[in-house]
């Protein structure tokens, strides 16, 4: 080799090799360091993506979270509906049962009330018949102030009697009562008349 080079030459070939590793040396950082860059820079788009995903699914997560609440509200409003319609229309079946009672009761009531009425009816008309009985054989006029007949008050009885051979005895009714009850009262009676 030292034949064929001088040491010149050869000082130039080596300063030349350094300059070529030098160079290629250089240029292999240079493709690294922008390699690296592009990396970093892919690496941050992906970090700014997998933040907007993050965001994103928070947001669902979110309203995932906000209809379960609102699906749970919703359940627990349904749950006092129905318990406030269970309640009502228990108040219903009770006041419906508290109407058939007391329709019972005023059914019963008004049934003895007619069945007393009727009582007294007939009870007045016998003593009525009675007292035109005792007073159709006596001549003259039977005067009675005040006569209490089945708790109703007639005040001034009066029975006119002409004769003894009179059939038919006119009687004036002077009572606290309507014509037809009086009519009703004096049906057993031969030849009643009432007075307004």
């Amino acid at each position: 080799m030292a034949g064929r080079y001088t040491q010149e030459e050869v000082n130039e070939l080596v300063a030349k090799a350094v300059a070529a590793e030098t160079y290629n040396g250089r240029e292999v950082i240079e493709n690294y360091e922008e390699s690296l860059q592009s990396l970093k820079q892919t690496v941050e788009e992906l970090l700014t993506k997998n933040q907007t995903l993050e965001t994103q699914m928070a947001a669902k997560d979110q309203n995932i979270a906000n209809e379960v609440g609102a699906l749970e509200q919703s359940e627990k409003k349904y749950a006092a509906l129905e318990k406030d319609y269970d309640s009502v229309k228990g108040e219903l079946n009770r006041f419906d049962d508290k109407l058939t009672e007391l329709g019972l009761k005023i059914k019963q009531g008004y049934e003895e009330q007619l069945a007393q009425q009727v009582a007294k009816i007939a009870n007045l008309e016998g003593e009525l018949a009675a007292i035109y009985d005792d007073v159709m054989d006596k001549p003259g006029t039977v005067r009675v102030r005040s006569i209490r007949l089945a708790n109703l008050e007639l005040s001034d009885l009066h029975a006119p009697v002409a004769d003894d051979n009179q059939e038919v005895l006119a009687l004036t009714l002077h009572a606290p009562f309507s014509k037809p009850i009086g009519r009703m009262i004096a049906q057993g009676l031969h030849g009643v008349e009432l007075t307004d």
